[in-house]
């Protein structure tokens, strides 16, 4: 009796399977129509917006991926990504089809993020797209634009800066795009100098941002209405709440809504992170400072207790008697009344440098101010 031993363990395979293995044949090639994407022969954009942030765009298609915050965490390179997309079908919010932090140097986060993007979380035409290409171009060029960083450059091809570089105001001469400061007691009309710089740059065409965490926008406008109410439309007001780390954002968006060239920050104490006598808190506050990449005048209220240095015969030397906040900025004011206090109806102020280090030496510069007291609002009505 035959078994069928040999039928199963022979070298010839079973009869099924030789008829498979001949139907199968060679491979064919996929069918380009089914695997043609949307995205294919559309026009991409890349673009560096700021330190730190990128956009690529497919604009005939109305996506764009926008990452910003890039950073390295654990020698991988992260940010918050969001991508917009108008196509139709697209489940959105406000056209936000995602966003969150993304690793840029995963390529499991994107394959994760390829995969949310499919069915059944999006419609038909939105899984169309070729994600995982946009996703590694976008990571692809971030990073390269982050390792790349600003090119080094010949000193002999740098241009010299001119007088233009200055805005001179009421004696104050304030770096176009450095960080200044005027410190001083609470009651020397830091502010209200400051709110008159603002006043005079604007009528010179400088358009100017107020960084505000202590008043509100009704009493600046009042303010500046009292100075010169045509200069309304070229100043913007932003009122914070938190530290300038964390505003940062805001700030770079008015700036860039508003196309401003200059800042006032009103004041240093309320826009740190930490406490003011921390070495860490200038660093901080000034690095979001220089990311903003404009000038800027800060206001700095200090105690009686801080402005006792004898060493100097008009008052303190270093805001906060910290070195940090000294060597932060390019130019420094020290703010005191000279008045005795008696005579309310004028304010005598002087402003006396203690830092002017990009080139001349700064005078001192003194107001003596008349108070006119009248109004509703009860707001003092001092012009310069």
């Amino acid at each position: 009796m035959t078994t069928p031993t040999a039928q199963i363990f022979g070298d010839t395979p079973p009869p099924e399977r030789n008829s498979r293995a001949k139907r199968a044949g060679p491979p064919v090639p996929p069918d380009p129509a089914e695997t043609a994407n949307i995205i294919d022969g559309q026009d991409r954009s890349f673009a560096r917006i700021e330190d730190a942030h990128y956009v690529l765009s497919v604009p005939n298609l109305g996506i764009v991926l926008d990452i910003e915050h890039v950073r390295v965490e654990r020698h991988q390179m992260h940010g918050e990504l969001t991508v917009l997309c108008e196509l139709p079908g697209a489940r959105t919010f406000n056209n936000v089809l995602i966003t969150g932090d993304y690793n840029l140097s995963s390529t499991a986060a994107r394959s994760s993020l390829v995969r949310y993007l499919a069915p059944p979380n999006n419609a038909r035409g939105v899984s169309d797209i070729d994600w995982d290409s946009l996703l590694l171009e976008l990571s692809c060029r971030a990073i390269d634009a982050e390792r790349a960083g600003s090119p080094a450059v010949l000193l002999r091809d740098v241009q010299p800066r001119g007088a233009e570089e200055w805005h001179h105001v009421f004696g104050f001469a304030l770096p176009r795009r450095h960080p200044a400061m005027i410190f001083g007691d609470g009651d020397t009309l830091k502010t209200y100098t400051a709110g008159a710089i603002a006043v005079e740059l604007a009528r010179r065409d400088v358009r100017v941002g107020i960084v505000d965490w202590e008043m509100t926008e009704e009493e600046h406008q009042a303010r500046v209405a009292r100075l010169d109410a045509a200069q309304l439309d070229r100043i913007a007001y932003l009122s914070c709440a938190r530290p300038l780390v964390h505003e940062r954002d805001r700030v770079a968006r008015m700036i860039r809504d508003h196309r401003l060239n200059y800042l006032l920050c009103d004041s240093v104490g309320f826009g740190c992170h930490e406490k003011l006598e921390a070495a860490e808190s200038p660093m901080v506050y000034f690095r979001a400072v220089r990311s903003l990449g404009l000038g800027s005048l800060h206001i700095a209220h200090v105690t009686k207790s801080d402005t006792s240095d004898d060493q100097k015969p008009a008052g303190a030397s270093k805001p906060f008697g910290s070195a940090y906040w000294f060597n932060s900025v390019r130019a420094l004011w020290f703010a005191k009344r000279a008045d005795d206090g008696l005579d309310r109806s004028v304010i005598d102020v002087g402003f006396y440098p203690r830092k002017y280090n990009l080139g001349g030496i700064a005078e001192d510069v003194r107001f003596a101010l008349p108070v006119r007291r009248a109004g509703h609002d009860g707001l003092a009505d001092r012009r310069c």
